[in-house]
């Protein structure tokens, strides 16, 4: 999961589970003392996601995924843009087609 640097510092750091508070204060700590970053202005977190948008769609790309497995994300989005559409074998429908492409040029 890890390079063998990255295990080495969290081992090295007693950085064994990221739950919780304590989890965000391990990934501040990573930010500050791996990636650089500073309290300078906004924050540690709010500088390191400003620099890495990457980080940022990971972390939407998980909280979609996990919105997927039911409960109160789920909920939440659903009631925010409606429920996934499904065809008869249980696929998600295609999108619809726009004028663009269904136009035959004359």
């Amino acid at each position: 999961m890890y390079n063998k640097q990255m295990e080495d510092y969290l081992f090295n750091n007693k950085m064994y589970s990221f739950e919780g508070a304590r989890g965000v204060q391990h990934l501040e700590k990573i930010a500050t003392e791996v990636c650089g970053y500073t309290p300078d202005y906004s924050g540690v977190m709010i500088n390191f996601f400003a620099d890495n948008p990457g980080a940022i769609e990971a972390v939407v790309e998980w909280i979609g995924n996990q919105a997927l497995k039911g409960g109160d994300w789920k909920d939440n989005l659903e009631a925010m843009v409606g429920p996934e559409e499904e065809d008869e074998v249980g696929d998600l429908a295609p999108p619809e087609e726009t004028a663009s492409e269904t136009w035959i040029e004359p």
